[in-house]
């Protein structure tokens, strides 16, 4: 098992996939750093992944449906960054995902029925999305969600998605370790 953790770094560039060429890698944290681009495709192709912590760079684009092949993942966060566009249904793939961070960038759309499959999902950050729309999806059963602050009270996504679906992060805590990232 391979970790490559490059954490407030002040890294700059782009990603790149060849990364998935480190035999068994495990954990790939590079959060907090200046990385720029799009998130790479190709980081499908890192088969041995659990932990992918983009957060806090100036990624931008789509986040590519490929990256619902990753069947071992269990920490996806792409938190603060300039994503857009909708969030793949093909995450609904990722069957032992257990906390899933996409706050704090600008998706736009709903929340893909399909997530409602993560039957492991424990975790949802999806606020300070302003664009998201829609009715939270049935699929999604919230009662499997550790502490679904405010769910059940609210019904629309839009100027309402900036409420988690989960506790706050506790301040000092990183997604690697807990799950959950500081400053979101």
């Amino acid at each position: 098992m391979a970790a490559v953790t490059l954490q407030g770094l002040n890294l700059h560039g782009e990603l790149s996939a060849t990364i998935c060429a480190l035999p068994c890698l495990a954990v790939l944290d590079v959060s907090f750093n200046a990385l720029s681009g799009g998130v790479p495709a190709g980081l499908a192709a890192c088969g041995s992944l659990e932990v992918l912590d983009l957060s806090s760079n100036f990624l931008f684009g789509t986040v590519p449906p490929e990256l619902g092949q990753l069947n071992k993942i269990r920490v996806f966060d792409l938190s603060l960054n300039d994503l857009n566009g909708t969030i793949p249904p093909e995450l609904g793939n990722c069957s032992n995902l257990q906390t899933l961070a996409l706050n704090n960038n600008y998706f736009t759309g709903g929340v893909p029925r399909e997530l409602g499959a993560l039957s492991s999902l424990a975790k949802l950050y999806i606020h300070m999305n302003y664009q998201l729309d829609g009715t939270i999806p049935p699929e999604l059963e919230l009662g499997q969600l550790s502490n679904p602050t405010g769910a059940r009270q609210f019904r629309r996504l839009g100027p309402l998605a900036k409420y988690v679906y989960s506790t706050p992060p506790t301040p000092g805590q990183n997604t690697a370790s807990t799950g959950s990232n500081t400053n979101k």
